[in-house]
């Protein structure tokens, strides 16, 4: 949203060389995922290798919508060497090369960069988070605190390449495709862990399996939520009804009906992947989405009346482990996960208001949630893992006013989306009015689900 532009004019759905550009990047992410799960030798690794570069150095633009593509494979992904415990995730390999390739594009192109485009309130916004959070582990350093500052210094990183090549509106349109197609074939990997059942537990969701799920997972060792490429149910179904806006955005601009059947089939297959992942915060995410989608169609009531159908007719033909996890949210009381949810946010409120300016430290709420949840009532179980919601998380690892940066970036953000969704309506653009309503509409569903998990160092949403 770093564009200052008035008038945008997004006529790129509308042409077919749109189509090979964004394929390509989606394509060369998924063969690169695939390369590396399949056998993460040398020689595999040589031949993703050569993928990447060809890419980033024939066009480096190519080379950004890789790495927007393998977002997911950030950690299912993971290159490392045997015998040692140095790792690096596929995505933030191929962020490096990317940088190098931008900063390649600019030397080609012997033209000085246009530092403008760079300072605008989101990326100075950025940067002072991670100024927030570096000055938070400098008080109290803690064993992850090094990590969360690597994360988040990538993260601004991306940022910065993101404003270098998306540059004009056509490629907006192409990261936006990028996304809706890399969700879909996320949502398809989910539904194959589910019916050929050969997906296996993470250590991640393993450990956190017995505090946030109510159906018994645990205990039977079946896989009943799946996680995709992710290292948990939750963000992938936090990454898929974040793309749900913009998949909506290709059906309702498709210029001919097979693109179209091509859209609603994405959709069909992100709603079954978002159902597969057991998370209610998703549930409501992508309800919220397409509620928020339909009512600017004027759509609102009749959407709401088929929806009401739909889940009647649907409700009885659903597994019985989905039925009890769709009714657990308005029974949040007598749900376990509910009440650990609330017990580890009664925590985080009791490190707030004993460290309102300096917080805890960046990556110490883990660490001392069980501290801290000493006051917390016995009603609540508090457990050593995050907050489950990104604001009082923030807020107690690096105190108010880290959260108030927060706070406004997605204000500023809204805003801009608000703004250039106004000047494409008023300037009869059609197309490009709908594409900054579908990322406000995502943005919207990212501030929401955060309240309901600790997402601050998820590329997704800075991505938006």
């Amino acid at each position: 949203m770093h564009d200052r532009g008035t008038a945008l004019t997004f006529d790129a759905t509308r042409s077919p060389a749109t189509w090979p550009i964004w394929t390509v990047g989606v394509g060369a992410g998924v063969l690169l995922g695939v390369l590396i799960a399949v056998e993460p030798r040398w020689t595999v690794l040589a031949a993703a290798g050569g993928i990447v570069g060809a890419l980033v150095l024939w066009k480096p633009y190519l080379g950004f919508l890789l790495v927007v593509a393998s977002i997911p494979l950030d950690v299912a992904g993971t290159i490392s060497v045997t015998g040692s415990f140095a790792a690096v995730s596929v995505t933030k390999a191929i962020a490096a090369i990317t940088v190098l390739s931008a900063a390649l594009h600019a030397l080609l192109r012997r033209n000085a960069p246009d530092v403008s485009r760079w300072v605008q309130p989101q990326t100075l916004l950025a940067a002072l988070f991670l100024a927030a959070t570096c000055v938070a582990a400098t008080v109290h350093p803690g064993p992850d605190s090094a990590a969360e500052i690597g994360r988040l210094a990538v993260i601004v990183v991306f940022m910065v390449v993101t404003v270098h090549f998306v540059d004009r509106p056509r490629r907006l349109v192409h990261v936006a495709l990028v996304l809706a197609a890399t969700a879909t074939l996320v949502a398809a990997h989910s539904l194959v862990q589910r019916v050929l059942g050969g997906a296996t537990l993470s250590e991640e969701w393993a450990a956190q399996a017995g505090a946030v799920l109510d159906v018994g997972e645990e205990a039977i060792g079946e896989m009943l939520r799946t996680t995709g490429t992710f290292s948990h149910p939750a963000w992938l179904g936090l990454f898929i009804s974040l793309c749900v806006p913009l998949t909506l955005y290709a059906a309702w601009t498709a210029a001919t009906r097979r693109v179209l059947l091509l859209a609603l089939a994405a959709l069909l297959i992100q709603t079954l992947g978002v159902l597969s992942t057991y998370s209610r915060m998703s549930y409501l995410g992508t309800a919220l989405a397409v509620a928020l989608f339909a009512w600017g169609r004027r759509l609102g009531p009749l959407l709401v009346m088929l929806a009401a159908l739909a889940a009647a007719v649907s409700v009885p033909a659903l597994p019985e482990e989905l039925r009890a996890r769709v009714a657990s949210i308005a029974k949040y009381q007598e749900s376990s996960s509910s009440l650990t949810r609330i017990g580890q946010q009664l925590a985080g409120w009791n490190m707030i208001r004993a460290n309102p300016l300096s917080g805890i430290g960046p990556g110490n709420f883990e660490h001392q949630a069980l501290e801290y949840g000493r006051q917390v009532p016995e009603t609540y179980r508090v457990e050593p893992i995050g907050a489950h919601n990104m604001y009082i998380e923030v807020a107690a690892e690096l105190g108010v006013p880290g959260l108030l940066v927060v706070l406004a970036l997605l204000a500023v953000c809204w805003r801009d989306a608000r703004r250039l969704r106004r000047e494409a309506r008023a300037s009869g653009d059609v197309r490009a009015a709908l594409l900054w309503e579908c990322v406000g509409i995502a943005l919207l569903v990212f501030a929401f689900s955060a309240l309901f998990v600790h997402a601050q160092y998820r590329k997704e949403w800075w991505l938006l």
